[in-house]
């Protein structure tokens, strides 16, 4: 619906301002034909300026939430691309390890994982909020399970525990974006409407 409006406004003020165009150039040719004064004319565009600053508000209220809605897109894609490159990097250590690294912060995680398994940990999300992460035991050979967090574009904690979020897609790009064991269980997909 969104992209319907904006593309209509766009196309009404390209209309406008065609049909001004070719009016003003009528008037100016009608005006030469016949011989008149040699004083210029005022362009047809300079008697009927009130229209067009009406129309531009509109195309401009048009264009802003999908504007909007394009930057949290592009912060999120990125975001949740930054959390596959830290999974895969958890993901190698633990083929090698038979058990995820265990660490309290991104930065112990970092001084487990790099060089060798990625050359720079991503440890803020897009919005600036350092990433979460966190294992549990499930055997007693070491962590069989991890979970990678990113709060989201509010940098809040959902009110979940942390094995414990909803999964699927939500539409609130304040939602937290888990992902855990090869998959997200919960990431933002926009605007539903």
């Amino acid at each position: 619906m969104g992209n319907l409006t904006l593309a209509a406004g766009v196309l009404a003020l390209t209309l406008y301002s065609l049909v001004l165009g070719v009016l003003g150039i009528v008037r100016w040719a009608r005006h030469r034909l016949r011989g008149g004064a040699r004083s210029p004319l005022k362009p047809i565009w300079r008697r009927v300026a009130g229209l067009p600053l009406l129309l531009w508000p509109v195309a401009i209220a048009a264009m802003v939430p999908n504007w909007l809605d394009a930057v949290e897109r592009a912060r999120t894609m990125r975001t949740m691309a930054d959390i596959r490159r830290i999974a895969t990097a958890v993901e190698r250590y633990a083929v090698d390890h038979n058990a995820y690294p265990v660490a309290r912060s991104m930065d112990e995680l970092a001084a487990i994982l790099e060089p060798t398994y990625i050359d720079s940990l991503p440890r803020r999300d897009q919005w600036g909020h350092p990433y979460r992460y966190s294992t549990r035991d499930v055997q007693a050979s070491g962590p069989q399970e991890y979970l990678i967090i990113s709060l989201g574009s509010d940098g809040l904690t959902e009110p979940y525990e942390p094995w414990g979020y909803p999964r699927g897609a939500t539409v609130d790009y304040r939602s937290d974006i888990v992902y855990s064991q090869g998959a997200f269980v919960r990431y933002p997909e926009g605007r539903c409407c």
